[in-house]
């Protein structure tokens, strides 16, 4: 993940990889309080894009990930 600093932080290890960059702070913070309608408005809006990999892995992965994710984070 490249995050709008220019931060890269690697997450998991096994395959597939997935690099995705995030292109500015509000747009992180929209994911991690409501991903599930952020990531979408973010790709659509060009704040989000996939630099490893395509679209569709990095939505399977996100779909794999979810069922370990708490259904709050509060």
């Amino acid at each position: 993940m490249h995050l709008p600093g220019g931060e890269v932080r690697t997450y998991g290890g096994t395959m597939p990889t997935i690099a995705i960059s995030i292109h500015d702070w509000p747009t992180l913070r929209r994911i991690a309080l409501n991903p599930y309608l952020a990531i979408g408005e973010a790709w659509m809006d060009g704040a989000l894009s996939v630099e490893t990999g395509d679209l569709y892995e990095f939505l399977a992965l996100c779909l794999r990930n979810a069922d370990e994710a708490p259904t709050h984070w509060l």
